[in-house]
């Protein structure tokens, strides 16, 4: 009876320490490595003193988020100094409001998508978090239209893409781990 018991707890000490949660490290590492860039969400991540107390993929997603939303309204900002300024060439300025009005709907798509993974919202979170890409990739294409070669705004899209696929990843995360809904 003695070996039973052993081997009982054996199998009940395997089972807890494989259901242990993944630590910080290894959930952010696993969520950055299905990004579009894996660096900058690591190096993103890392920055913000919240993340190593982050317990779950929920706390994380709502950094993730919390930084996009920042700096989506910081690349609006400069855009908009660059539209009114009297340096800027006058032929871009017209395309530069259409990248000021582009980077209202990028954060407001993040601020969305935030809201919405705070109310439990996953899919339509995944959808705001990838629209605000597409937002973004409109300033792009504005941009090249009009001809206007400038490399800060250019880096300024590239990262909003890049936090809208830490969006996409984390939301995806919450989306797929949920419970199917009941039928009542």
């Amino acid at each position: 009876m003695g070996s039973l018991m052993k081997t009982i707890i054996a199998i009940f000490l395997l089972l807890v320490l494989q259901s242990e949660p993944a630590t910080p490290q290894s959930l952010l590492e696993d969520i950055c490595n299905h990004t579009k860039n894996p660096k900058f969400c690591l190096t993103t991540f890392q920055s913000d003193p919240r993340t190593s107390s982050a317990k779950d993929v929920l706390s994380l997603a709502k950094i993730g988020l919390e930084l996009a939303m920042k700096d989506s309204a910081k690349t609006q900002r400069y855009i908009h100094v660059l539209s009114t300024s009297k340096r800027t060439e006058p032929i871009f300025k017209p395309a530069l409001n259409e990248c000021v009005e582009e980077y209202k709907r990028v954060a407001a798509s993040f601020r969305s998508a935030y809201l919405e993974v705070k109310d439990g919202e996953y899919e339509t979170a995944n959808y705001d978090t990838l629209t605000a890409a597409d937002y973004a990739g409109n300033c792009e294409k504005v941009l090249a239209n009009a001809k206007a070669h400038i490399q800060s705004v250019s880096d300024g899209i590239q990262v909003t893409k890049y936090f809208s696929s830490i969006g996409d990843r984390v939301t995806t995360i919450l989306w797929t781990s949920q419970p199917p809904a009941s039928n009542p």
